[in-house]
């Protein structure tokens, strides 16, 4: 069972050192998992990937730690269903339990539901359904349900549900929008990641808006807009009034951040073209931070 922390950045000190051998460090970590794939067919949008701020978890020189970053859902056309996002995980060796965010549900197709996720994707028109959030039941929760669509099924598709707590938006005569991810200060300022995709629309109507960090806006005429990379973001719903129907968004690939004290930038290493270490000052004194945008490991040597 992961092991559950509080939300915000948390303090990461040097706890020094164990049995005269081993140093110990406390580590903080934010996961956000790939966004779900917006649904074709004047789709709902996908679901935001779960996000996760875990706080306090020691590991000890010699340890290695594997980061799975989550890809974003795939878009597929009708009446294939889109896909989810992929869950973000850190395991480590020795007694660090692995930790996880799950990945967006992807957005209903044309008459078809949003799927459960981290956060829930977005209903098609007509389903009156909402794709619950928080698929790995979590407290904080993870995510947010998905919008529904609309009756008649001439209306918009529902959006996708934002990261950690604020529903997709449902559908009347527009789009619904993607509701708005959460933001977190773990870097040393506060960035927003994992907004929910809007919703897609038949005929008249606007499509709905991404949501804030990341989520990709229905389109005007076509395919999906993707939800941005490494912000977790889900994909926007397409827009369509009749066949050949068009695809839904892309979702946005999922990002991990890790926060360790400061004395342990020297003794760490880091594998992964564009991860990267860096050091920064806030929010509670200078910190080593680690980003993962791909899947990587860290050592601490």
């Amino acid at each position: 069972m992961p092991i559950l922390g509080s939300l915000g950045a948390g303090s990461a000190k040097g706890l020094g050192l164990t049995a005269g051998v081993k140093k110990e460090y406390s580590f903080d970590f934010y996961l956000v998992a790939g966004g779900g794939a917006g649904g074709s067919a004047r789709g709902g949008g996908g679901g935001g990937g779960g996000s996760r701020s875990i706080t306090s978890q020691l590991l000890y020189t010699g340890d290695t730690a594997t980061v799975t970053v989550g890809a974003g859902g795939t878009p597929n056309p009708y009446p294939t269903p889109s896909t989810p996002g992929g869950d973000s995980t850190v395991s480590a060796t020795g007694g660090f339990s692995t930790i996880e965010s799950t990945g967006g549900g992807h957005g209903g197709g044309s008459s078809s539901a949003g799927a459960t996720g981290g956060s829930g994707g977005g209903a098609s028109e007509p389903v009156r359904t909402n794709a619950p959030g928080n698929a790995g039941g979590y407290s904080p929760p993870e995510g947010a349900p998905g919008g529904q669509g609309n009756t008649p099924a001439t209306a918009g598709g529902g959006g996708g549900g934002g990261a950690s707590g604020t529903q997709g938006q449902n559908s009347g005569s527009n789009g619904g929008s993607g509701g708005p991810g959460t933001a977190t200060t773990i870097s040393g300022s506060s960035v927003t990641y994992a907004g929910g995709g809007g919703g897609g629309v038949q005929n008249s109507g606007t499509p709905g808006s991404g949501g804030t960090g990341g989520g990709g806006p229905a389109t005007g005429g076509g395919t999906g807009t993707p939800g941005t990379a490494n912000t977790g973001g889900g994909g926007g719903g397409s827009r369509d009034a009749n066949a050949p129907f068009q695809n839904g968004g892309a979702g946005g690939s999922g990002i991990v951040l890790v926060r360790a004290p400061a004395e342990s930038f020297s003794k760490i290493s880091i594998t992964g073209a564009s991860n990267t270490k860096t050091q920064t000052p806030a929010p509670d004194g200078e910190a080593t931070l680690l980003t993962f945008n791909e899947t990587g490991t860290f050592s601490i040597g």
